[in-house]
This record gives C-alpha cells, structure tokens and sequence, in this order.
C-alpha cells in the first residue's frame, strides 16, 4: 500500500512498522513512530475504530517489553503523546503489565493533567495501579512506598482514587502466571500480613472477588469515599497491603497458572522467532508472531512435540498433549490457537500462532480474541 497515495489508512503505517520491527531492536523506534500514525488515525470514538487502537496501542507497549529505558523508544512515545495526547486513552492500559520507567509514569500523568479528560484520567490510575501491583513483586520497598504515595496523592486529586485502589484486576492473575513470580510472592508476602477493620476491609474484600461482579466501580466509589479523607501515609500503607490482599486470595484459589487466564485481557504483541523456543531445523520460522507473550508461555506446557515450523501465514508445531476444550479458548484469546483430530481422537494435535496482521485473521479468531469474561 502506497501511503503517499493513502496517508489515511492506518493499514498502511501499520505495515510499514511491521517491516521496521522485523529488522531488528534497532529499528524499532521506528516502527514505533509507524504505529503511532496508525493509532492516532484509529483514536476514534466508534466501537470498531477503539478495538483496532487498543491493538495498535498493544504492538507500540510490546516494544518496551525488553528495555524499558530506550532512549530512542521513550523519546518516539514523548512525542506520540505530545502530537496526539489523546492516544493515552489505549496506551495507558496497554501499558499496566510493563514495567514502564518512572519517567513514562510522570509522563502519562502530566499528559492527563493537560487533557483534563476523566476518561483518561482513569485510564491513567489504573496503569498506576498496574504499576503498584508490579512493584509489590520487584521493586524495593523505598521505592514503592515512595510511588506509591505520589500516585494516591495524584489520584485523589484527580477524582480517580477508587479507579486506582479497585482498577487493573487483570494484572493480578497475570503476574502470577510466571512460576518465578509466584514463588517471589509466596516469599515476600509474610511481612504484608493484611489486618484491617470497618469500611477497609469492605473494601478491601470487594476488590480480591474474582469473576463478574454487579455494579464492581459503582461499588468501589462508593467504599472509597469512605476512606478518601485518611491521609497520604494511611492510604499508601493500604494501597500496598490490598495488593498483597488480592494477590494471596488469587494464589489460594487458583494453584493453576491456566487457571487465572479467563481473568486477563489479551494484550497481542509481536513475538521474534529466537523468544519462541524450540524451532524446527528444516523450516525454522523468518518472522515475527502475534501473541500475548504471558499466555503463551503458560501455554507452552502443552507444546512438547515438534518446534516451531514455518507455514506461511503462521508457524505451527505438532504437541502431544491436548489442551480442555475451556483451556483451548483462553489460549485463543492470547493468539495461541491449537488444531486438534475430531475422528478417533488419537494422534497429534497442532499449535499454530498467526504471523499476519489481525485484519487477516479468521473472523473465528478475532471473535474469540474480543471475548472477555
């Protein structure tokens, strides 16, 4: 597609940073400068153009996923937001499960500040407490004391405190997906003993539910602003503690990383052939793969055949070992897909991830990835 010819389909900046991103680490800032045209023509308010942004926005957070201070890469999301503040609306969640720099934190706040939107200014607190959940595990507690008290701060200010302190369930079950993670939590969660009374622990208790819950923010604001006038100190000191609540509550329900997947929201991001492990030696894949890379390695449990092979539009393996039909469609949902035998039920199955942009992917698999319980 010639963009000289037709600047206003995103379709084709989006391709051309896909041809960037195949290049290699130091070519990514310009995918990102790519992307970023693509999702400030998809920043609109129609429900098809917002579910195409948020993968646009999820391509541009992959990225980060290795190096968190790029120069280059911070510098190309600086001026994203400066060009097109309002693309922080897909960015913000797209964010929460990276470790994002501080300086990316100050940033999504400033711009928040400027826009003035609540929308976004929710969005924004519910990265903060993405980022809060994510430091519990691996960051060191000045550090997390002291954040932790700039964004109860900030957020109270702003009218999001209970997006913060409710927001961003998702991030929970995904950083307990890692055995490395959950091994760290059960480690560091003793000095976190939760032991609080009255309209905290009402609140407290209605954030660690899993599942649907009736009316979840509405009931939030409203156990919030019970406690919205303690001071910064007491509010960070429960900020920390409910993660370390909500964690230890989805650690003891869910002993199966699998199990916690209905709980996240895909983020599909693109996956070089080196980080997909095992390759085949004849027809080892050239490109990238779309998928959320926590699922698939929750996922690669079951992958135990053949490596990983060139198809065309997708790479393919043969497993030995057949997934439930329930764990079938939440690996879907991450861009991991598995082809299995509907006549004698014996044999091999195969795994397959697409390489090709979502546009071209099976309406099958779209629908399912758009599926969220």
């Amino acid at each position: 597609m010639n963009l000289q010819h037709q600047p206003l389909d995103p379709r084709g900046w989006l391709g051309v940073g896909r041809v960037q991103f195949e290049r290699g680490p130091e070519f990514w800032s310009f995918a990102l400068e790519n992307w970023g045209e693509a999702l400030i023509l998809q920043a609109d308010d129609s429900a098809s153009a917002g579910r195409f942004a948020r993968r646009t926005a999820a391509l541009i957070a992959g990225l980060f996923k290795r190096d968190v201070d790029d120069p280059a890469l911070t510098a190309g999301l600086h001026a994203l937001l400066d060009k097109e503040p309002e693309v922080l609306n897909f960015l913000a969640p797209a964010f929460g499960s990276k470790k994002a720099s501080a300086v990316l934190a100050s940033k999504f706040i400033a711009m928040a500040e400027v826009f003035g939107d609540i929308s976004i200014k929710r969005r924004v607190a519910q990265f903060l407490r993405a980022r809060t959940i994510c430091s519990l595990l691996l960051s060191d507690s000045e550090s997390l004391r002291s954040d932790t008290e700039a964004y109860v701060d900030w957020c109270r200010r702003a009218g999001v405190l209970s997006d913060y302190l409710a927001g961003a369930k998702s991030n929970y079950a995904r950083m307990l997906f890692a055995r490395a993670h959950r091994i760290r939590w059960i480690e560091r969660s003793r000095p976190w003993r939760f032991e609080v009374f009255g309209p905290w622990k009402l609140l407290a208790d209605h954030v660690a539910t899993d599942g649907y819950v009736p009316r979840y923010y509405g009931t939030s604001e409203e156990l919030t602003t019970t406690i919205s006038t303690a001071s910064v100190s007491e509010l960070a000191d429960f900020s920390i503690r409910l993660v370390a609540h909500v964690l230890s509550t989805f650690e003891s329900k869910h002993k199966r990383a699998e199990g916690l997947l209905e709980f996240v929201q895909p983020e599909i991001s693109l996956m070089s052939p080196a980080e997909l492990g095992d390759l085949d030696r004849a027809m080892p894949p050239t490109v990238s793969v779309l998928v959320d890379d926590d699922v698939y390695h929750v996922a690669s449990q079951f992958m135990n055949g053949g490596g990983w092979r060139d198809a065309g539009a997708e790479v393919q393996r043969t497993v030995h070992q057949n997934p439930t039909s329930a764990q079938i469609f939440q690996f879907g949902r991450g861009g991991v897909f598995f082809r299995t035998r509907t006549d004698s039920g014996q044999g091999m199955a195969t795994a397959y991830l697409n390489a090709l942009p979502e546009w071209s992917r099976s309406t099958y698999e779209l629908e399912v990835q758009e599926t969220v319980y």
